[in-house]
């Protein structure tokens, strides 16, 4: 029998928390009023993130600026997803890699949610280059 690696575990975790999400905002949908500008569409996949402020003198990117994460939805103008641990950016700025188009986009919300996960929503600013 194969032990799991903690890639495996946070990955197992992940989805349990994201399961849990989809519970907690189906059973108040009827209860809350939205105030968003586009709607979303559940989209369960992993994404790159990359924190701009982490690069150094050249533009390289270093390790700690590049970060997997799990997606809970997705509109016109934003993205919710999750991260093992919070993000630190100094300045409220990701690029989000979907697919081929990386965005350069603003943190609006951030709040812990369970296991040491945070939820994150973000909104789309521009189309990035890398």
């Amino acid at each position: 029998m194969s032990q799991k690696t903690d890639y495996e575990k946070i990955d197992q975790a992940a989805n349990r928390v994201l399961d849990m999400l989809q519970k907690w905002d189906d059973r108040f949908k009827e209860h809350a009023t939205q105030k968003r500008s586009s709607s979303r569409r559940p989209l369960q996949a992993k994404v790159t993130i990359v924190i701009p402020e982490c690069r150094d003198e050249v533009g390289e990117v270093q390790d700690r600026s590049i970060s997997e994460v799990w997606t809970r939805n997705v509109s016109q103008s934003g993205l919710c997803f999750i991260t093992h641990g919070p993000i630190k950016s100094k300045t409220n700025e990701v690029i989000v890699s979907l697919g081929q188009k990386f965005l350069l986009s603003r943190i609006v919300r951030s709040r812990q949610v369970h296991d040491g996960f945070w939820e994150y929503g973000v909104k789309y600013l521009q189309e990035a280059m890398m």
